[in-house]
């Protein structure tokens, strides 16, 4: 089914849109996949399949034929937070947002690594404002493409940015590393990316504060103390903060027994260990004839 429409493939790549997987727990979860796979090109074939097999199946041939921006995150995340880290001591964050920009994926561990998707179907018309954005705030900015859009991005990124591209065996090649981009990193930007509890446990670890003033000034208060951190601090404290963000326990056993297809919206999910065991299950579910 190599000539399939974009359109059809589109239908194909709803499977793994993160609010339907975040809804496994629902009592019409399995018709609603099932409706979803079944509706797809490729439905009548994964008709009493296991669904973590049919999605399986589909995500195979997305990779041959419609290599679309969730295809390029979980090839990512696959080989870089799992197969070269580990899922336990590794953070995954999907469209984390910077500024005026929304980074595709994040990858925490002993740094912050931001990966900038191009694919095959995208513009290149706002790169310089991404990443513009992502040196404010990370470490290692990397812009991962097609082969043929090497040239493009090389074009626009200057040396310290990371250069990859997935190449037609789903193999990420490095064509450039990143260099450290700290001295560029502002505590500002930081603050806006945290979340509340965050940015008061960096502040009681580094300034021993702890805002005595009503709710609804907790935020100015700490914004103005954040600003006193150095970059590095704030980076460190961002880091670690950030590695913690939605870990359980078993992380890298649950990542293990997901479908392969799924498995950044594992890393990235932030799922409770009840919503990692009912997606488990689901998965062992079979696909219905829906109608």
């Amino acid at each position: 089914m190599s000539n399939l429409s974009s359109l059809d493939w589109r239908d194909v790549s709803r499977c793994f849109n993160k609010s339907i997987i975040e809804q496994c727990g629902t009592d019409s979860w399995i018709e609603r996949v099932s409706r979803i796979i079944f509706s797809s090109p490729y439905g009548s074939h994964c008709v009493g399949m296991r669904i973590g097999d049919a999605l399986n199946f589909l995500y195979s041939e997305l990779e041959k034929h419609y290599r679309y921006e969730y295809v390029y995150k979980n090839s990512i995340a696959t080989k870089i937070a799992i197969n070269r880290h580990s899922p336990n001591t590794t953070t995954s964050i999907l469209e984390f947002q910077v500024n005026k920009s929304k980074a595709d994926l994040v990858i925490v561990n002993g740094t912050s690594s931001v990966y900038e998707i191009k694919t095959e179907y995208d513009s290149f018309d706002r790169l310089n404002s991404q990443i513009a954005d992502y040196k404010k705030v990370f470490d290692k900015i990397n812009i991962v493409t097609h082969e043929g859009g090497i040239d493009r991005v090389a074009a626009i990124v200057d040396e310290t940015v990371g250069l990859i591209y997935l190449d037609n065996k789903m193999r990420l090649k490095m064509i450039k590393a990143p260099e450290s981009n700290i001295s560029n990193i502002d505590q500002l930007s930081i603050f806006h990316c945290l979340r509340q509890g965050e940015y008061l446990k960096i502040l009681k670890e580094l300034k021993d504060f702890e805002p005595q003033v009503p709710a609804h000034l907790i935020y100015g208060v700490c914004k103005e103390k954040f600003l006193e951190l150095t970059v590095e601090q704030a980076h460190l404290g961002m880091v670690k903060c950030l590695k913690i963000r939605g870990k359980t326990p078993g992380l890298s056993k649950f990542i293990n027994c997901l479908p392969r297809s799924l498995r950044v919206l594992g890393l990235a999910g932030e799922m409770s260990v009840g919503q990692q065991e009912r997606l488990l299950q689901a998965m062992e579910k079979t696909v219905m004839q829906v109608v």
